[in-house]
């Protein structure tokens, strides 16, 4: 219990890609906030850095009332069909992003937030982290084949799940520790179904395949780790905000019950007890 802990008052978080599964997030965030933990920065990648995006502008109430009015029917109104590039073409979500945070820079945030998106020219990872904070977070939501790939600084990016679905080393390499990664990629089940997977099938399964892999390669510089209970939530489940945000908030009052994240200076204390301990 006592041999890993994170001192609440200088956390970073580092916040997965998940589509629907996202908005796990915003229960994190808020869990962490209650608990009175200082969060000194935030990276993300897809749905993870727009949830990011809005704790570091100071709107994250926005996102969490517009996505808690969401119904099954209302979630497919708010995507504009595309023939090119991908079937949603993305205007209907910058739309929504510019109409909560407007035209904000990263140096207009809070704190430092740090977006990743797959450079789809070069074939690589690339952090976003100056200029405008839509345009990073329609490149790095850029589902391959779902999203139609955005176009900015003479480049286009596809979602960031693909090269980093869990940015920790983000952060780790940018001088953050205590940085606790939220990943929202479970194990992926064996597919039972005997019949043709749907275009949309194909792309989800195979894109929880890469970040799933790539989760698990990439996370050892966190302090911890919480992991929503959420398989079971699809790529557009947005109405079931409630329930994702509630499981977002339980998976993190888990490891303040278990003595995970502490007071600085109960963090000595702890030290003297583990020390003690190794002695006895």
């Amino acid at each position: 219990m006592f041999s890993r802990y994170v001192d609440k008052k200088n956390i970073s978080l580092a916040l997965g890609s998940g589509s629907a599964k996202g908005m796990a997030h915003i229960g994190v965030i808020n869990t962490l906030i209650d608990k009175g933990c200082k969060i000194k920065a935030v990276a993300g990648t897809s749905a993870g850095a727009v949830i990011a995006a809005y704790y570091a502008a100071g709107k994250l109430h926005l996102i969490e009332e517009y996505l808690l009015s969401f119904s099954a029917t209302k979630t497919f109104n708010k995507l504009d069909i595309s023939f090119g590039g991908g079937f949603i073409g993305g205007k209907k979500f910058t739309s929504t992003l510019q109409k909560h945070i407007g035209d904000i820079k990263f140096d207009d945030l809070d704190i430092p937030l740090y977006v990743v998106a797959t450079n789809f020219d070069k074939g690589c990872e690339e952090v976003l982290s100056t200029g405008s904070v839509i345009d990073a977070l329609r490149a790095s939501i850029a589902v391959p084949g779902v999203f139609k790939p955005h176009f900015y600084n003479g480049t286009y990016y596809v979602d960031g799940a693909l090269t980093n679905p869990v940015p920790v080393d983000v952060l780790y390499d940018r001088g953050y520790r205590n940085i606790i990664a939220v990943s929202l990629s479970g194990a992926v089940d064996e597919r039972v179904d005997p019949s043709m997977p749907s275009i949309l099938a194909s792309l989800s399964r195979t894109i929880s395949i890469v970040t799933a892999y790539l989760t698990s390669t990439r996370m050892g510089n966190a302090a911890e780790v919480i992991t929503p209970d959420i398989d079971h939530v699809g790529m557009f489940d947005l109405h079931k905000a409630k329930n994702i945000i509630d499981e977002g908030s339980r998976s993190t009052e888990c490891i303040f019950k278990n003595g995970k994240i502490v007071d600085k200076c109960d963090r000595k204390l702890k030290k003297i007890v583990r020390i003690l301990s190794s002695r006895g």
